[in-house]
């Protein structure tokens, strides 16, 4: 089953987010503690995952706390991802996979 949380208007699909993206996929809880989300990026988190939020910003909320999350979370990832030159090795990896079962990309 794909769980996903969508936000629709008379226009069509405004947001749609894959609840399975998250710390854990479906076996994580929905809503997470700030520790558990950087315990889960200091112990468990696949590369693409911390790739993900290396570049990310606050949107929404008390930016101050967001930020200092992130910079945390960023941290975390440059120590097991960055550091040791790690993320560009299983980024190729999982890219050769992606163009083997589904071909080249074109971009």
């Amino acid at each position: 089953m794909i769980e996903l949380l969508t936000a629709y208007t008379g226009g069509g699909i405004l947001l749609a987010v894959d609840t399975r993206l998250r710390p854990n996929g479906t076996g994580g809880p929905l809503v997470q503690s700030e520790s558990s989300v950087k315990e889960y990026f200091a112990r468990a988190a696949e590369t693409w995952e911390g790739i993900t939020y290396m570049k990310s910003r606050a949107l929404a909320g008390d930016a101050a706390r967001a930020e200092t999350f992130l910079h945390d979370l960023q941290s975390v990832d440059w120590r097991r991802y960055g550091q040791s030159g790690r993320s560009r090795t299983d980024l190729r990896q999982m890219r050769l996979r992606l163009e083997k079962e589904q071909g080249p990309c074109n971009l």
